[in-house]
């Protein structure tokens, strides 16, 4: 039976596009033309944090179930994943 704790940070890059549109409008409120502005784009290299944890059992030989749960905090917002398998651990 194997435990572990792992905790750290990965590096990602986030994109984000913004468009603007403005609606030009006559006195009485009637849509009389749109003028699309110039997409503006923000590219940004940040951390994101990750804490995990795990365990594998060996079940016959060389047969081993592994389970892991690993939590991380991207752009504010807290994200689980829980993976689980089979490792052969043949020698």
């Amino acid at each position: 039976h194997w435990l572990y704790l792992r905790g750290g940070a990965y590096l990602y890059d986030y994109k984000a596009t913004e468009r603007t549109q403005d609606i030009l409008l006559d006195g009485g409120g009637t849509v009389i033309g749109y003028n699309n502005k110039t997409p503006v784009s923000d590219d940004t290299n940040t951390l994101a944090p990750y804490l995990g944890a795990g365990f594998a059992v060996r079940l016959t030989g060389p047969l081993v179930l592994v389970a892991d749960y690993t939590s991380y905090r991207v752009e504010s917002e807290q994200v689980g994943s829980i993976s689980v398998g089979l490792r052969y651990d043949g020698k």
